[in-house]
């Protein structure tokens, strides 16, 4: 499993503690080469619902299904490292989210 610190404050599974409400969550860029080339799949910008979740606790450490198959962290479609860090991006071409902690084989 590996920890995530998670910057995305308007997404639906986004706890006030910096981590994530989910069990697991899925990063996409399948040709990326940088990190605003990634995205987190699982972000669900918030809604409604945001008040609810507040008080749901986030995860330290989830599974991380990566499909980022240039980054160094990827092994057979899971993410191998230790911690990484999920923050908004600028690069709406791949969604509101970045895998920050992307690196290039």
């Amino acid at each position: 499993m590996t920890e995530l610190g998670c910057k995305v404050k308007n997404c639906l599974h986004h706890s006030t503690d910096n981590l994530c409400c989910r069990d697991t969550i899925k990063v996409d860029g399948c040709n990326a080469k940088d990190c605003c080339s990634t995205c987190c799949a699982s972000y669900e910008k918030t809604g409604r619902v945001k008040t609810e979740n507040k008080t749901m606790e986030g995860h330290v450490s989830l599974d991380v299904c990566c499909e980022a198959t240039n980054c160094k962290y990827n092994e057979n479609n899971n993410c191998i490292a230790k911690h990484i860090n999920v923050k908004p991006s600028k690069n709406k071409d791949f969604g509101s989210t970045e895998c920050a902690s992307f690196e290039l084989r």
